[in-house]
């Protein structure tokens, strides 16, 4: 695991990335995050409530990166483990960020990642704080975001100190995110649900679900 008291007293200046390579199929749109939610998409509701937060915020992609082009946000692809599922984003995006320090003249930086997907239109306002304060306080090379009695494990924090097992767990053809963080050292972060029990993590895969985030954003005039 990465000391993260070498040069600082605590992890600061971390990216987050949005994972947008799934394909909408049960929603019946080719990506998820280009749905309607109110009066925007589900990508822009994550840029606006990110942004304020991260310190560098991408984009994870499959397929044609023009189609997020008025996003105007730095995009990666999947080049190795192309629809391998969330863990190919998290790996490409270490690579990426990886082989830009090396540009960069600072080979021995080793970046965490924050992650969200695509899908979640309501993301706490304090994710990234309650993230990194949970490293900063409990040091472990991963740290995933729960709610209510639900995991959420691709909201969450990496080191980069996991991207070897990664590769070699992507490589063996596997990809389930449970599993592979159940492998390594990692925490819990909890979050509340809202006083009316809305899940601040609800991610929409149906139709079904994107009527419901359409009636809260409507009753709450997000």
């Amino acid at each position: 695991m990465m000391d993260i008291t070498e040069e600082h007293n605590c992890v600061t200046n971390i990216p987050t990335v949005i994972l947008a390579g799934g394909r909408g199929t049960r929603l019946g749109v080719a990506d998820k995050c280009l749905a309607t939610v109110g009066n925007t998409t589900i990508l822009q509701h994550q840029i606006n409530t990110l942004k304020p937060q991260a310190s560098a915020l991408f984009l994870n992609v499959n397929g044609d990166v023009s189609r997020f082009s008025r996003y105007e946000l730095p995009t990666i692809c999947d080049a190795m483990f192309e629809d391998a599922g969330p863990l190919a984003g998290i790996a490409s995006t270490l690579l990426e960020l990886q082989a830009l320090e090396v540009k960069q003249m600072n080979a021995g930086f080793k970046p965490w990642l924050i992650t969200v997907p695509s899908d979640c239109p309501f993301l706490p306002a304090d994710l990234v704080m309650q993230l990194v304060n949970a490293i900063n306080t409990t040091p472990t090379d991963i740290a995933y975001c729960k709610s209510g009695d639900r995991d959420h494990f691709v909201c969450g924090i990496w080191s980069a100190d996991i991207l070897p097992p990664l590769l070699a767990y992507l490589s063996q053809g596997k990809r389930s995110v449970g599993e592979f963080i159940f492998a390594h050292d990692y925490q819990v972060v909890e979050f509340q649900l809202s006083s009316t029990g809305f899940d601040p993590f609800f991610n929409i895969n149906t139709p079904e679900q994107l009527a419901a985030a359409q009636t809260y954003f409507n009753d709450h005039d997000q």
